[in-house]
């Protein structure tokens, strides 16, 4: 919830060529998931105020990136 929006990464660097996505679970990271993520660089983004089944997050994530 409090990470950056996926359009604003979008912009930031144009040069991008991959991103690798990682959907939470239902509950949320867990506190060491979250640490080990941050660790490898991973950027914390928001797909805005809805909670989406993995279905839908996927598909939505698809799409952004389309």
């Amino acid at each position: 919830p409090d990470g950056a929006s996926l359009r604003s990464l979008q912009n930031a660097d144009p040069q991008t060529s991959s991103v690798t996505v990682m959907i939470g679970p239902e509950g949320g990271f867990t506190d060491d998931e979250i640490k080990a993520c941050v660790e490898s660089d991973f950027q914390s983004v928001g797909l805005g105020p809805r909670i989406y089944r993995i279905e839908t997050a996927a598909c939505v994530c698809a799409a952004l990136f389309a």
